[in-house]
């Protein structure tokens, strides 16, 4: 299956203290120390990403058109970036728990049934076929300054939820006591 991965590392991270694209996870079998980039990285490209987008808001990555928006900014910034009829994945950088068999099931429903498709515990990782309306309403909500939230998108593209016996593994990191709890469990 043919899809491109967004990777949303955009945010400032304010919660952490500190760019949470830049952590470094402890080395494990030998393996060089990755950073959660890194590791995102790695993982959407074993689940197959024909191409991987990194929204960064630096030079060299995909930046935000809407500053200071959170990852509905990155979204759009994905969905502009991307074909119309693309299967996407958007992905936030700091879930170092995610795996490729919860890629595979979220991407291969969004394919199957057409449909947006996020997992029920999580507003993201969210999977789609690019429709050009989605950035076009997200731009319309950016200008009015209303109702910008990913909640909100997601009810608007009308994304159908996905339950998982593996809800622990879509903790994302926001605070240090979170990455903690998340090292421990790698």
């Amino acid at each position: 299956m043919k899809f491109t991965a967004v990777i949303l590392a955009g945010g400032r991270s304010s919660r952490m203290e500190q760019d949470k694209a830049d952590l470094r996870l402890p080395r494990r079998h030998g393996e060089p120390s990755q950073t959660l980039l890194e590791l995102m990285t790695s993982i959407v490209r074993q689940a197959g990403a024909e191409t991987i987008l990194v929204n960064r808001n630096k030079t060299g990555f995909l930046n935000d058109e809407y500053v200071h928006q959170g990852p509905l900014a990155g979204i759009h910034a994905g969905l502009k970036a991307c074909e119309h009829n693309e299967l996407l994945l958007f992905v936030p950088v700091d879930m170092p728990l995610l795996n490729v068999d919860l890629i595979h099931a979220l991407l291969n429903e969004a394919e199957l049934k057409q449909e947006p498709v996020y997992f029920q515990e999580q507003m993201l990782p969210l999977a789609l076929i690019n429709q050009p309306e989605y950035a076009s309403h997200l731009a319309q909500v950016f200008a009015s300054q209303t109702n910008n939230s990913i909640r909100a998108f997601l009810k608007h593209i009308q994304a159908k939820t996905l339950d998982t016996e593996y809800p622990e593994k879509l903790i994302s990191t926001n605070t240090p006591e979170q990455w903690r709890q998340a090292i421990g469990r790698i």
